[in-house]
């Protein structure tokens, strides 16, 4: 993880936090829907699908 804005210690804090959350890493910086449009959409993708359960 390359995000100088947030560490993965602070995803893991909220992620923690929230109900039926699922902490996802993508190997980028801060803007992984920039730098891997793929892994963002999949995450994307798979939220929604559980979230139509």
């Amino acid at each position: 993880m390359h995000d100088r804005a947030r560490s993965f210690a602070d995803a893991e804090t909220l992620a923690a936090r929230l109900p039926d959350c699922e902490l996802r890493t993508v190997h980028t910086g801060h803007n992984p829907v920039w730098e891997d449009a793929p892994a963002a959409a999949a995450a994307v993708r798979d939220l929604l699908t559980r979230a139509a359960r």
